[in-house]
């Protein structure tokens, strides 16, 4: 399956703010460094983002509704309670 460049960008915005919302930061290059090779592919770089957007895509259609955004956010919340 293919990620358009603009959905790649939103999950990693998304994946991001989830990550500084949980006081963690940017994943080091060794850990997006997945095979250790001393570089990191677009595989590797896009493996995190490609993990949150299959949580959100509840019904693993390869799509992302306003319900399944919705029911993220509203998960996010109820973890911060």
């Amino acid at each position: 399956m293919k990620i358009s460049l603009f959905m790649a960008s939103m999950i990693v915005i998304i994946s991001s703010q989830s990550v500084f919302a949980r006081g963690g930061g940017r994943p080091s290059f060794s850990e997006m460094d997945g095979n250790s090779d001393g570089r990191v592919s677009l595989e590797e770089f896009m493996k995190k983002p490609q993990e949150h957007f299959n949580r959100i895509d509840a019904n693993q259609d390869g799509f992302i509704q306003s319900e399944e955004m919705a029911a993220m956010g509203e998960t996010r919340r109820e973890r911060r309670r």
